[in-house]
């Protein structure tokens, strides 16, 4: 009768290192890949939250007389405050007549956009301030900054 014969305590522990090796790969690769995962999710957050505040600043400013513009022609500022034009005959609509902006009272409200750090969160915001109330439109911004076109009157 022939005797079977196992495996050495060295051929096991051969291949248990290998074993360990190979699984400490996979997981590295895991985990690499989850954090590129947070890291993208996070990004694409940011970009929406950014552009939502945009969307919502352009309507604004499309409605903005330029003369109550608080940027020089040419000039920067990190701070934007303007008068936006109401809906006068509530046809939902504002109208330009000669080129100039129909609708504008003098009473009408200021409305600011602004970038304000939020000391307990430790992230800037952009701020919509109007008539004194105060909305968040996006967080974590790093700079903002408005420009104005030499050739805006």
């Amino acid at each position: 009768m022939r005797l079977l014969k196992g495996f050495s305590l060295i051929e096991l522990m051969i291949v248990s290192a290998i074993f360990i090796f190979l699984l400490g790969v996979i997981l590295g690769f895991i985990s690499f890949g989850n954090v590129s995962w947070q890291s993208g999710s996070s990004k694409m957050t940011i970009n929406q939250e950014l552009r939502r505040g945009m969307e919502a600043m352009g309507r604004d400013l499309y409605q903005a007389k330029a003369s109550t513009i608080s940027i020089p022609p040419g000039g920067t500022s990190d701070n934007l405050i303007f008068q936006m034009a109401q809906d006068l005959n509530n046809d939902g609509a504002i109208s330009f007549s000669n080129g100039v902006l129909e609708g504008l009272q003098p009473t009408d409200p200021y409305i600011s956009y602004s970038m304000v750090f939020n000391a307990p969160l430790n992230f800037n915001q952009l701020i919509k301030t109007t008539n004194g109330s105060a909305s968040v439109l996006a967080n974590y911004l790093t700079v903002l900054q408005f420009n104005r076109d030499l050739s805006s009157p």
